[in-house]
């Protein structure tokens, strides 16, 4: 498969992120997961990324049905994967074989953010996950019960080199490092749960955590 290609911009701020975001390539998330709720449409779901070189900038579109924010930000393991939920995995050749992060955000930017392998992951630093800036068009009040969705809902963040274990000396697009992602939308306690991806994840049941489904992601200038 080709490598994605998303740009390479001016320092990325809080106040500039959505207007770069909102024009660069997008990707649709069109893979859906085995579970998934077929009795009504997927959810819309499509993803954009840029880079100043300190800091990944990604910012989700969704349409679904309902939407659900139920997890608080207590503690470094909200469930966030139950609400409605936008996810980024990576990883990069400066970190040892299987080592991947997993960046989990509810629909009111609730973040859940782990590192290490398969089976064997800790949850970041109350530092680092504090790092990682993130905005929803919902707001930040949790959502106790399921609601119905606006027409569409988006969720920003920017992520620091320190939240990617990314030596100071290097910049995000260095060709080097040799980024792959993947990206999720799911829903585990929604009305009609689904598990959707950017990327083909060939498992019998949901299951996000499969670093072999990750794919290349290559910054290049707009």
């Amino acid at each position: 498969m080709a490598a994605r290609r998303w740009g390479v911009v001016d320092p990325l701020t809080p106040e500039t992120v959505d207007s770069v975001l909102d024009s660069v390539e997008k990707e649709t998330l069109s893979h859906v997961q085995p579970g998934s709720d077929t009795t009504v449409a997927s959810p819309i779901v499509r993803v954009a990324f840029a880079t100043d070189g300190e800091q990944i900038a990604i910012k989700f579109w969704v349409s679904e049905e309902s939407v659900l924010a139920a997890s608080a930000q207590v503690g470094g393991t909200p469930e966030v994967w139950t609400d409605s939920c936008v996810e980024f995995f990576c990883s990069h050749a400066g970190l040892e074989p299987g080592q991947y992060f997993n960046f989990e955000f509810s629909c009111i930017g609730v973040l859940l953010t782990h590192f290490g392998v398969k089976g064997d992951r800790q949850p970041q630093s109350d530092e680092v996950r504090a790092s990682v800036w993130r905005r929803s068009s919902l707001g930040s009040e949790l959502i106790p019960s399921p609601r119905k969705a606006p027409d569409e809902w988006t969720l920003t963040a920017l992520i620091p080199k320190k939240a990617l274990k990314v030596d100071p000396n290097h910049k995000l697009n260095d060709p080097e490092l040799k980024f792959v992602c993947n990206s999720y939308k799911c829903g585990d306690k929604l009305p009609n749960p689904h598990w959707v991806t950017l990327h083909a994840v060939k498992t019998d049941s949901p299951d996000f955590h499969r670093p072999d489904s990750f794919q290349p992601l290559n910054f290049t200038s707009l």
